[in-house]
């Protein structure tokens, strides 16, 4: 499963955006509800995949307020669409 962003897209230009996108992501539950792998997820390719498993990189995680924080200083406004 993957999650491309056109980053050419006029709503996923600013950087920030495209970080709000990604904390907004629960990878854990995904990794552990759709793909069955049940520890979960820090990035995309899992420690038994050597060679693209990096250990040193931070795990990424959910923040979902700081996604709607970020959203918030791009000018986003929360609407119905």
């Amino acid at each position: 499963m993957l999650l491309k962003v056109n980053a050419n897209h006029p709503a996923f230009q600013d950087p920030a955006v495209r970080r709000a996108l990604s904390l907004a992501i629960d990878r854990t539950a995904i990794a552990q509800v759709v793909l069955r792998y049940p520890r979960g997820a820090s990035q995309l390719f899992p420690p038994m995949v050597e060679g693209w498993h990096d250990p040193a990189l931070p795990e990424l995680h959910q923040d979902v307020a700081k996604a709607r924080a970020l959203l918030d200083a791009a000018g986003w406004k929360v609407a119905e669409d």
